[in-house]
């Protein structure tokens, strides 16, 4: 490039100018002379816009020219090499983020594990609307069977059953819920004797439940609790016992049953 311009300015350098120039920097470099002085006249060549003669380079500064020549290659396709893997990963991002957005455009959602049939899950019965829950004062005003009922009381009284048998003399069997072993609960009696009063029946069955859960003495531990019992309600009249109409309702099971307070 200096040889370049120089000569463009009419200042001619030769190849044994510059070598006697740079020989003090050469020999402190440790670099043969022959070999800098050869390619200082190659340059000197190229400079000039001269064709290379046969023998006019050696053999060495020849090698040396084709190894920066290679370097320079290499180097150059390295960069090529690098922008061609950027401009691959950036495509492939480009086309996974569009993939997801279509895909959420869509309204499609991953895969989810369907539920395991008949494995319900363990939930308790809904509770009943308060609305429809009845209190001891609204069966009797009633006065009629009801095919099924919601009521709430405070127990009050815990006593056995009337004993009732069906149908059939003396060998028959108990009347549900007036066998022996049965227990009715009953909350606050009315004023009046004669007038008509509801009550609960626990049947042996659902007192043998109670038991199984851990409550040893089903009176002592359901007295003064309010409960809330559901089933159906029929009226009953015992002659001869000295009781008013009763409209009761028997519990068998405790998915009836179920202590408020």
């Amino acid at each position: 490039m200096l040889a370049k311009r120089l000569a463009r300015r009419g200042v001619t350098i030769t190849g044994g100018a510059l070598a006697v120039v740079l020989s003090p920097n050469v020999a402190s470099a440790g670099v043969p002379v022959l070999l800098v002085s050869n390619t200082i006249k190659a340059a000197s060549i190229f400079a000039a816009g001269q064709a290379t003669g046969a023998g006019a380079i050696s053999a060495n500064v020849a090698a040396l020219t084709d190894g920066v020549m290679k370097a320079m290659l290499f180097n150059k396709l390295k960069a090529a090499m690098t922008i061609v893997l950027f401009l691959s990963f950036m495509t492939t991002g480009v086309t996974f983020l569009a993939s997801g957005t279509a895909a959420e455009q869509n309204g499609t959602k991953p895969t989810e594990k369907p539920a395991e049939k008949g494995k319900p899950k363990d939930e308790p019965p809904p509770a009943p609307d308060k609305k429809n829950v009845l209190t001891p004062e609204d069966v009797v005003r009633q006065k009629m069977d009801m095919n099924k009922a919601t009521v709430e009381f405070k127990v009050e009284y815990v006593s056995k059953s009337i004993l009732v048998k069906m149908a059939g003399g003396e060998d028959a069997a108990w009347d549900i819920g007036h066998g022996p072993d049965d227990l009715r609960l009953r909350p606050k009696a009315p004023q009046e004797k004669k007038t008509a009063v509801f009550e609960a029946i626990l049947t042996d069955h659902a007192i043998k439940q109670l038991k199984r859960a851990g409550i040893t003495d089903v009176a002592k531990h359901l007295k003064s609790k309010t409960v809330r019992v559901t089933g159906k309600i029929l009226w009953a009249h015992y002659s001869g016992y000295g009781t008013p109409p009763v409209a009761e309702v028997v519990i068998n099971d405790l998915s009836q049953f179920e202590v408020v307070d």
